[in-house]
């Protein structure tokens, strides 16, 4: 199935976006996607850009955050071993080191513990056991607990005390735990809500340091800023302005902050920016959720030896070749699944039963390129497992909430979520998220869109532009990255690349010594091979391209990443 793209081009007031050029000082590109994400007058425009540290909130208004900070000091003065554990993904995995890092500090007998590839997420009874017969005394959990109501009984049936540290949706009741610090609590009196779970745990660090010992506050925001920077770009949290002033405070403070292990992986990507960050750093870190032992990332992110770091660096890009090819392959398994069992050019949501694991990056790609909803779900221990991911404005939650009664659970993001449900309700489940989508939600708006902040001419595409739209990183939830039209390129030469030649490199006509910029196709070469003759384009090629900016090291020109085209004819 193949969809068009609709562009939609952003409209901002033409006074507005003056006013912005005039008293920011910023290139009238730049003033257009300011104001294209809603900051209109300059004071609010120059908060966006300039992200300081007082948007950090404290965080004494986080629930349960006194209660939690009394419970570890107490540990701490008895000599009670603390665990820490925590989800294997960059999130929970930065929040882990945070807290790792900050206990030994403290001098605590800390010890952690990440769950295996094929545990799932979560906090598992089975690791719960084996750390009350290890003598355990406080178990402080990172990205995950707050649903975990049997798990943490378990534990203190055991004689463990919990400490919760969480971003996801709580349920109608909270697990009995010491301390549940979630600022998505109703009760909670943190004026945002968008923490990632990585930096939850870094404001619990932060209320402890400023207890039990407030005078290594800047050694602690050191190493911990640039961790919950991690966590925050890693995760899908929006990129408002608190989380925008952790990412931009960490990322300052990223190569200077005393983790060996985290800068070595930083230095090996060549992170020169927060793009960088979320482009090369995350999805290596990522890969290490591929190793049989779960701990594996955390402990190169706390790693103090270099040469171990190189070997650690070594695995992990094995482990992301190995990812990228699973990747691709269940990309094509669900695409099959879909063209073999439903009508896509008339289904309003995509739902699908798959024989093997397809994971939400497959999900979410081919969401966006059908313009649908994608739920995928297979049968699993009895019964059905399954999520689903949405580039379409769509809320899942509200979408699995709508038939909940047919449901064992569900959990996850409005964007991203998973359900359980038993063979015998599979199909009013399936009819019911198709209905739910069909009543609540415009489907004939379904479709792949790109918003276009603008026009772009393409000779104001130089460095002092690229410098000043790094101001608007970080990119991802609630601040897209920009993406702007270049009309009328004439393309002269095609360069292919990468694994299996699967990218391509356009370049404009003109001087063949002075290229102004060039064009990247990822993924994308099979869409040039017709007009290409031996790395010449074989016939006058012109396009209207558009895609984000970014700066081509190897050419050292400007590069525009496609993410769509049209061929004038």
């Amino acid at each position: 199935m193949s969809v068009d793209t609709e562009w939609v081009f952003q409209t901002p007031d033409p006074g507005t976006v003056r006013r912005l050029v005039t008293e920011l000082g910023v290139p009238e590109p730049v003033a257009r996607a300011v104001a294209n994400r809603g900051y209109t007058d300059p004071r609010s425009a120059r908060r966006f850009l300039e992200p300081s540290p007082a948007e950090i909130n404290r965080p004494s208004s986080l629930p349960d955050i006194g209660a939690a900070v009394e419970r570890i000091e107490a540990a701490l003065d008895r000599d009670e071993t603390i665990a820490v554990y925590a989800d294997r993904d960059v999130d929970g995995i930065s929040g882990a080191a945070v807290l790792v890092t900050l206990l030994r500090d403290l001098e605590a007998a800390v010890e952690y513990c990440v769950p295996g590839k094929w545990d799932g997420y979560g906090l598992h009874a089975d690791h719960v056991d084996e750390l009350a017969a290890s003598g355990t005394d406080l178990l402080l959990t990172v990205d995950c607990g707050t649903t975990a109501l049997e798990e943490v009984g378990r534990a203190n049936d055991a004689g463990l005390d919990v400490v919760v540290t969480d971003h996801h949706q709580p349920e109608e009741r909270l697990p009995e735990a010491v301390a549940c610090v979630n600022p998505r609590r109703d009760d909670s009196a943190y004026p945002h809500d968008g923490l990632a779970g990585g930096a939850v745990a870094f404001k619990l660090g932060q209320a402890l340091v400023e207890s039990r010992a407030p005078t290594r506050i800047e050694r602690y925001h050191r190493y911990a800023l640039p961790l919950a920077a991690l966590a925050t770009v890693g995760d899908y949290v929006p990129l408002d302005l608190e989380n925008r002033a952790i990412v931009r405070e960490g990322f300052d403070r990223l190569f200077d902050c005393g983790l060996v292990g985290l800068v070595e992986t930083a230095s090996h990507v060549g992170v020169e920016s927060v793009r960088d960050v979320s482009w090369s750093l995350v999805p290596l870190l990522n890969a290490g959720q591929e190793a049989e032992a779960g701990e594996f990332t955390l402990e190169v992110l706390l790693e103090r030896d270099p040469a171990r770091c190189s070997t650690a660096i070594e695995r992990l890009e094995g482990y992301r070749e190995e990812r990228r090819r699973e990747r691709a392959e269940r990309r094509e398994h669900l695409r099959e699944c879909v063209e073999a069992q439903i009508d896509p050019e008339t289904a309003d949501v995509l739902v699908v039963e798959v024989q093997r694991y397809v994971g939400g990056g497959a999900m979410s790609q081919l969401s966006e390129e059908w313009g649908r909803p994608v739920v995928t779900y297979r049968r699993r221990d009895g019964g059905y497992r399954g999520g689903g991911r949405t580039a379409p404005d769509v809320d899942l939650l509200e979408v699995f909430e709508a038939s909940s009664d047919l449901l064992e659970e569900y959990w996850g993001h409005p964007g991203a979520a998973g359900f359980k449900v038993s063979p015998g309700n599979l199909e009013p489940f399936v009819a019911g998220i198709a209905e739910t989508v069909r009543t609540r939600y415009e489907v004939d708006a379904f479709r792949p869109t790109v918003e276009i902040d603008g026009r772009l001419d393409p000779d104001r595409l130089d460095r002092s532009l690229l410098e000043e739209l790094a101001r608007l990183e970080p990119f991802g939830n609630g601040n897209a990255e920009p993406e702007y039209l270049l009309e009328g390129v004439e393309v002269a030469r095609c360069e292919f690349f990468g694994d299996d030649e699967r990218h391509c490199k356009l370049f404009p006509a003109g001087d063949a010594e002075e290229v102004a910029f060039t064009v990247v196709c990822w993924d994308g070469a099979g869409s040039f091979e017709d007009v290409v003759d031996g790395g010449l384009v074989a016939d006058p090629a012109v396009y209207d391209i558009v895609g984000t900016l970014s700066f081509d090291d190897y050419a050292g020109t400007p590069q525009v990443n496609v993410t769509d085209y049209r061929r004038r004819e």
